[in-house]
């Protein structure tokens, strides 16, 4: 399976003129996984959401889709908050679990 580009999220991002935005909210899944310990767009998303043009930035939120907790779970939470540590230092970065069910 490839890995998916976030390369396109910086960029939108790098076009939002906004001195109002509070809150980016990131939406993944559990096979996003790969992309953030590895990938370097998000190196270049936390570079954009650092500029001035999100000063007004309050809360960076990270859904994530799983099945169940696992250690998924847990390596995602790490990469996050290692590649978004200076804004998790700033207590910017918010995490969120949201369980789904498949029908088969």
């Amino acid at each position: 399976m490839d890995q998916p580009s976030f390369g396109w999220v910086a960029t939108m991002l790098s076009q939002v003129v906004s001195s109002v935005i509070h809150t980016v909210t990131f939406s993944l899944w559990r096979h996003d996984l790969k992309a953030v310990e590895a990938s370097s767009d998000w190196d270049r998303v936390q570079e954009v959401l650092s500029s001035s043009r999100f000063k007004s930035l309050k809360k960076i939120a990270f859904r994530i889709s799983l099945f169940r907790f696992d250690e998924y779970g847990n390596r995602i939470v790490h990469a996050i908050k290692d590649r978004f540590s200076e804004m998790d230092e700033k207590g910017l970065i918010s995490i969120e679990f949201v369980e789904y069910t498949a029908f088969f």
